[in-house]
This record gives structure tokens, C-alpha cells and sequence, in this order.
């Protein structure tokens, strides 16, 4: 059970919050994937399990990594900070060809996505969104 959605109900919040994002774009959750969230909205499946069935798939063409993260700002970002972070995570994802997610609640909580190829990701993990700054 995951300690960040201890309920199904959390659990199912979570899902459709992430599926809304998704909706009508590439990343839209497949039949397989909507599976997995199924067995891990009723407790079935760690998050931790859906990422390892989701690896072992078959291959890509090019080998992708990704990592779901979340961490706490030091103090609470304004609007304007939030703005900020948002665009310059997009130029730097974009320069390094990544892709991701970052969401903020109002309790100062980030959960970030970042996805890319193998060695892009691995360079870009220190410094993406400026996760070193915000962390606390």
C-alpha cells in the first residue's frame, strides 16, 4: 500500500488527476497501463510494482528512463515563483530533450515526472527544475 495514498479513494484521486493530464495527448494511458492502475488503485499493485511491470514491457526503440519524485519547497512559493519555475523547467526540458510533469500543492509539495532518454536523464537529474534550490 502506498504511504502517499493510503486509501483506494486517494489512490483512484490520484489517477484520474494524472489521466485528466494525459487526456487527448501521446501520453494518454494505453489498455495495459490503464490495467495497471486499476490493480493499484485497489491496493493490488505498489506504485513501485506498476513502474517495474511498465519497464519490463517490450523495449522501446530508444531506451527511456523516467522518475516519478516528489520533494518540499523550502517556503512557500508565490504565484510569480511558481510561474518562473514552471518556465524555465519547460526551456531546460526542451533543450535536453526531456519531458515531464511538475505539480505543486498548496501545502508546499512538488511530485515531478521527468522522462527522457537514458543518458539525457541521467545527466539532467541534478539539475532539472531546480529540484537542489526548492528541495528542503
Amino acid at each position: 500500500m502506498s504511504e502517499d495514498f493510503p486509501t483506494e479513494a486517494a489512490r483512484r484521486r490520484a489517477i484520474a488527476w494524472a489521466i485528466a493530464l494525459t487526456a487527448d495527448t501521446a501520453w494518454a494511458p494505453e489498455q495495459c497501463e490503464s490495467d495497471l492502475l486499476e490493480s493499484y488503485a485497489l491496493g493490488e499493485l505498489t506504485i513501485e510494482q506498476v513502474l517495474l511491470q511498465l519497464d519490463t514491457r517490450a523495449p522501446f526503440t530508444t531506451a527511456v528512463q523516467y522518475v516519478l519524485y516528489r520533494s518540499r519547497a523550502a517556503h512557500p512559493l508565490t504565484p510569480a515563483q511558481l510561474t518562473d519555475l514552471l518556465e524555465e523547467s519547460r526551456a531546460y526540458n526542451e533543450q535536453h530533450q526531456l519531458t515531464g510533469l511538475l505539480c505543486y500543492s498548496n501545502t508546499g509539495h512538488f511530485v515531478q515526472v521527468l522522462e527522457g532518454p537514458a543518458p539525457r536523464y541521467t545527466r539532467s537529474m541534478p539539475k532539472s527544475a531546480r529540484m537542489r534550490a526548492i528541495r528542503k
